[in-house]
């Protein structure tokens, strides 16, 4: 099968149905600002909003996202940024590399754009949740950062609780979870 043209792939893009992909990049946990990018525009140039937020065109992309029903691990995908233009530099030198920073990914078609005859900020695909775990290359012309999982973080287990079984708590029923639900059964009520 043969690779699609960069023009048939714009056409797509141009089109009514064309899908349109839509990064946040949160810094403000550690002090720095909150990011909106985009990897396309408009046929004109113009740039694109959706929900009233601009989006700043930046070459930017999420690699190796492949994940597996048999397997263990979570996926680790890749994200990379331009570094042409030094846009977001000043942040990845200031902030520590931005390790910690909470990556948002949707998707949305162009016809749910704001200014759009058919604009709806509440249509989308995802989001996508990850956080910046690493900065694993940094040249001129691009940035690559490792990205984890939010369940792949440090001290985190599942459950989020321990879940205890107590019969004691309610007499006669015995199999009761007092972690799971604030709730108590109680087996005298109608």
């Amino acid at each position: 099968m043969p690779t699609p043209s960069v023009a048939s792939q714009l056409a797509i893009m141009y089109s009514s149905d064309g899908m349109v992909d839509l990064y946040e990049l949160d810094c403000s946990s550690f002090g720095g600002s909150v990011y909106y990018f985009t990897p396309q525009c408009y046929q004109d140039g113009t740039a694109i909003y959706f929900g009233g937020q601009i989006y700043t065109r930046l070459p930017i992309g999420i690699e190796s996202l492949e994940t597996h029903a048999t397997t263990q691990s979570l996926p680790q995908p890749i994200l990379s940024i331009s570094n042409v233009g030094g846009l977001i530099l000043g942040a990845v030198n200031s902030l520590g590399d931005l390790v910690g920073a909470k990556l948002t990914h949707w998707k949305t078609k162009v016809s749910y754009l704001d200014g759009q005859a058919n604009a709806d900020s509440n249509k989308f695909v995802g989001p996508q949740i990850w956080y910046i775990y690493q900065k694993t290359v940094h040249n001129n012309t691009l940035l690559q950062f490792s990205l984890s999982s939010p369940l792949d973080r440090p001290g985190m287990m599942i459950p989020v609780r321990q879940v205890l079984k107590d019969a004691g708590i309610n007499p006669g029923i015995s199999v009761y979870f007092p972690g799971v639900s604030p709730y108590r059964m109680n087996p005298s009520a109608p």
